[in-house]
């Protein structure tokens, strides 16, 4: 086999990506690094280069998918055209479209991958308790919210929403309209 020789960041991309697919379709436990090499034709060595074990590429592909995420919300933040409710709204819309049935969260979703499903979580609502901070701190100089510290409303907010999102008490569409209208009124939102 000839040898493809690929700048650094290129073959780490390559092996982040290829190694989600491998623990989507095998789940972690039935996911080697030889899998992983063989379908990308490279050495199993190349991939213990950049990845010192399974569970640390395990976790890089965690953190892509954390800041995919980010990137999409921090967009939503950047625009400062929008209302306060036309950014929860659409962060909302952001959230639901991540919902794929065949994406990362089928995986992550599965039941006997409950742990690792709140770590993920934890990490999503921790990541984007910054832009979300940003957005109350913004609104809050304009006065249409009231709140005197935004890093405790922000995580009393994101990991109260965690709290609805994880119940079984509702479905998901009033799970979030639910969500909704606890954040307005512990913000005192008035457009």
């Amino acid at each position: 086999m000839n040898r493809i020789s690929k700048p650094p960041e290129i073959r780490k991309q390559e092996i982040l990506g290829e190694a989600k697919k491998q623990f989507l379709k095998n789940g972690y436990e039935g996911t080697s690094m030889t899998n992983i090499a063989a379908a990308i034709h490279v050495t199993e060595g190349l991939c213990y280069k950049y990845f010192r074990s399974k569970q640390e590429l395990f976790q890089s592909v965690i953190d892509k998918y954390v800041e995919e995420i980010y990137e999409k919300f921090e967009a939503v933040v950047s625009d400062e055209s929008m209302s306060l409710e036309e950014r929860i709204n659409l962060n909302f819309k952001i959230l639901r479209s991540i919902e794929t049935p065949n994406g990362i969260n089928k995986y992550f979703h599965n039941e006997k991958n409950e742990a690792l499903h709140l770590q993920i979580i934890y990490k999503i609502m921790n990541r984007l308790s910054e832009p979300f901070q940003r957005i109350l701190e913004e609104e809050n100089r304009k006065r249409t919210i009231h709140i005197d510290n935004s890093k405790d409303v922000v995580h009393f907010i994101t990991f109260g929403a965690l709290g609805v999102l994880l119940s079984d008490a509702a479905d998901d569409e009033d799970k979030e309209e639910k969500i909704k209208k606890y954040i307005f009124k512990t913000l005192g939102y008035s457009d």
